[in-house]
Order: structure tokens, then C-alpha cells, then sequence
């Protein structure tokens, strides 16, 4: 059903190992399916002096993982949920006592940049330069529409509070916001956000503004 486009690749990870189970897809063997859409520049030309760019998850993941690789790092600096920011560091802390095994395999087996050649090390400076990048390299924003909507919506599941903060900002007025997205599935079920993928948003026509 995945393949199909039926289903987001989230519905394949086993909470609470969210930030392994994304590793496993984006980086292993796994066939992590990317719209065809999305790589068409011509959805660069949606895009205005306004427009604001915001991560979910594994674009975030795919965007950290590509500097550490050849040193890129975004000259317009995109959004990230203070909600997902305050979730890595809370998810670093988890892992300092818990194994993945999803994790651990795209370290021991992934095209990655490997911070050690231990792999519970690696994962904790992995970590620890995840947060560092986004605090360098990204605007963490919260927005306090999805925070006054998570009071009624207290029994959704780790991924449904992260993909609806990352939404949320896209119902927002006050700048063309644009979501970051490698996610085939939501391209189909919701055709009417601005969407491009993390390909298109590091290229140079992009961080140039041009």
C-alpha cells in the first residue's frame, strides 16, 4: 500500500522509535518513494519573495544528513516547528537508554556520514549535531494555532502532533508559506498545499533567491 501511494511511509514506523524508523527508510536499501511531481522545477516558479519554507521530519533528516556529506547548508534559512525541535532533544535523551534497531542499521549499512565507528556513539553525536544544525541552520517557530488545537486532540499519536504542527503553519496568512516534503502520499491527499522536495529547496535557484 505504501508503494501504491495509499499510505504515508509514517504508518510503517513502530512508535516510539519515530527518528530510527525514518533513518531505516531514507537511508538503507529501503525504497523511500519521492513523487515525480517534486522534481520538476517548474514549481520553483510559485515561489515568491514571501514565501517561507518549513521542514517536517525527514526532510529535516535528509537536509542534515546531505550537509554532514558535502558541507551544504541553506542560505534561506527554513522553519521548524519549536514542537519537533524540543522532540529531537527529548528523543536524544531517549536513545542514550534504549537501542534501535532501525537506527542502527542505517549507520551500519546506510550511505550516511559516520560520526564514529561505534555505533551507540555515533548516534549520540549524531544527535547532538542534529540539534546544533538546526539551531544553526534553521528559524525554529512556534505557532500557537496548533498549540491551542493540541488541548482537544491530546490521544493523537507522536506523528500526527508533529505533522499537524508542521501544517499548521501553512494555514497561516501572514507569509506564502511552503512545505519541505519528501512524501509521495501527502502530494495526493493534499493537492492544494505548496509543496517541494528537499532536492529542489537546496538547489541553488532557491538559496540564491533568485
Amino acid at each position: 500500500e505504501y508503494k501504491k501511494g495509499n499510505i504515508p511511509y509514517s504508518h510503517l514506523i513502530e512508535i516510539p522509535d519515530v527518528i530510527g524508523g525514518y533513518y531505516k527508510g531514507l537511508f538503507t536499501s529501503f525504497e523511500y518513494k519521492v513523487p515525480f511531481a517534486y522534481l520538476s522545477f517548474d514549481i520553483v516558479s510559485q515561489i515568491s519573495d514571501n514565501s517561507r519554507f518549513v521542514l517536517e521530519l525527514p526532510s529535516l533528516l535528509l537536509l542534515f544528513e546531505f550537509s554532514n556529506k558535502s558541507g551544504y547548508n541553506p542560505k534561506i534559512k527554513p522553519i521548524v516547528s519549536n514542537v519537533l525541535y524540543e522532540y529531537i532533544k527529548y528523543k536524544k535523551t531517549f536513545l542514550n537508554y534504549h537501542i534501535s534497531f532501525p537506527f542502527y542499521e542505517a549507520i551500519r549499512f546506510g550511505s550516511i556520514y559516520r560520526f564514529s565507528e561505534d555505533v551507540s556513539e555515533d548516534i549520540q553525536l549524531r544527535m547532538q549535531a542534529l540539534i546544533a544544525w538546526i539551531e544553526a541552520n534553521c528559524q525554529i517557530v512556534s505557532n500557537e494555532e496548533a498549540l491551542a488545537m493540541e488541548e482537544t486532540r491530546s490521544n493523537d499519536s507522536e506523528l500526527s502532533r508533529l505533522f499537524q504542527h508542521t501544517i499548521s503553519f501553512l494555514m497561516r496568512k501572514d507569509a506564502d508559506y511552503v512545505l519541505i516534503s519528501d512524501e509521495a502520499y501527502y502530494s495526493r491527499i493534499i493537492q492544494t498545499l505548496p509543496t517541494i522536495s528537499s532536492e529542489i529547496f537546496s538547489c541553488s535557484s532557491i538559496n540564491d533567491n533568485s
